[in-house]
C-alpha cells in the first residue's frame, strides 16, 4: 500500500477478516469442536467479517471524499 488510505482499506477488507477467521477456528478447536465444523465456522465468520469490512471501507472512502478540500 502506498499511502495510509490504501493500508486502512487493505486491513479492513483482507487483514481483519483473515485474523478473525483464524481466531474463530482456534477458539472452536480449543472448545473441542470437530475439525470440519470449526473450519466451516471459521470460513463463515471470515466471510461475514469481510462483508462488514467492505461496508466499513466504503463508508470511510465516502467520508474521505466528503472531507476532501478542492484545490
Amino acid at each position: 500500500a502506498e499511502n495510509n488510505k490504501e493500508r486502512v482499506s487493505a486491513a479492513l477488507k483482507y487483514g481483519i477478516p483473515a485474523v478473525g477467521a483464524v481466531a474463530v477456528t482456534l477458539y472452536c478447536t480449543l472448545g473441542l469442536v470437530s475439525g470440519g465444523s470449526s473450519l466451516a465456522l471459521g470460513m463463515f465468520s471470515g466471510i461475514v467479517i469481510n462483508k462488514i469490512g467492505v461496508i466499513a471501507d466504503k463508508l470511510i472512502k465516502k467520508q474521505y471524499e466528503k472531507n476532501a478540500k478542492p484545490i
